[in-house]
């Protein structure tokens, strides 16, 4: 099924080749999208996470700024939602995986089949990270979350979080997320 919204994409063709180029290419980089109300970028983001979906080596996860109001906006709230988005995501991709190792077995060379094989363990062991982390009982901290992201890493698997109305979180009174250093995104490059 495809999202309506997508397709009126009709004016965008740069900002999407650079956010391809920069943000979805090899080795990929972190970008913000900043622009008034009103002029599409909850479309444009929406867009952005089709075009991720087909990527193997990246794994999308969306933060709900809805959900993160509900549970607080600290930094153990936001760790732990990324961490269940991230958490969906890599079971999806295991799922995925999974369902067609046998296509792989039969239609591939041994070494295409070893390389599957170790990416969809390696995927098991960040799955089985993630859940630790997540049943840890303190608050999280960032780096909390180093294993699982250098697990990705070693897999050579990235992650995109799209987080839409990120705005609201500079402006949200007693915000401790971006507070943190541990957030900062440099502005991407290219003219939008």
């Amino acid at each position: 099924m495809t999202n309506p919204a997508v397709e009126q994409l009709y004016d965008r063709k740069a900002i999407v080749d650079v956010i391809q180029r920069d943000c979805l290419g090899h080795p990929g980089s972190s970008g913000v999208l900043v622009g008034a109300q009103k002029v599409g970028k909850s479309c444009l983001l929406g867009h952005v996470w089709s075009l991720g979906s087909k990527r193997r080596e990246t794994l999308f996860c969306q933060i709900d700024l809805f959900s993160l109001e509900a549970t607080g906006f600290t930094d153990n709230s936001f760790l732990r939602l990324l961490l269940s988005e991230l958490q969906d995501s890599v079971s999806r991709v295991i799922e995925e995986s999974e369902s067609s190792e046998a296509t792989w077995q039969a239609g591939l060379a041994e070494s295409v089949i070893l390389a599957s094989t170790q990416e969809l363990a390696g995927l098991q062991q960040v799955l089985d990270l993630i859940q630790a982390v997540l049943d840890r009982k303190k608050p999280l901290t960032p780096s909390d979350t180093f294993g699982v992201f250098n697990g990705l890493r070693k897999i050579n698997k990235r992650v995109m979080l799209i987080i839409d109305e990120f705005h609201r979180l500079l402006r949200e009174p007693g915000s401790q997320i971006v507070s943190s250093r541990s957030y900062a995104v440099p502005a991407a490059k290219g003219k939008f």
